[in-house]
């Protein structure tokens, strides 16, 4: 994946949007993004968030002495 490519640009959006605090911001900007890319935009970028959702952070709880 390229840095350039579609797939990054859609992983930023999802990291983006789950560091959002509180489920009302990142619902209203799921909506914001319905409105500008209709809702198959929404739907993979829910996806997405969803991928990313469950994934450990690296390094927070296993030890890498």
């Amino acid at each position: 994946m390229g840095l350039q490519s579609k797939e990054f640009a859609l992983y930023c959006e999802a990291k983006y949007v789950l560091k959002l605090k509180g489920k009302d911001r990142r619902r209203e900007y799921l909506e914001r993004v319905e409105k500008a890319r209709g809702m198959s935009g929404r739907d993979e970028l829910q996806r997405e968030i969803m991928r990313w959702w469950n994934v450990p952070k690296q390094g927070s709880t296993e030890g890498g002495g």
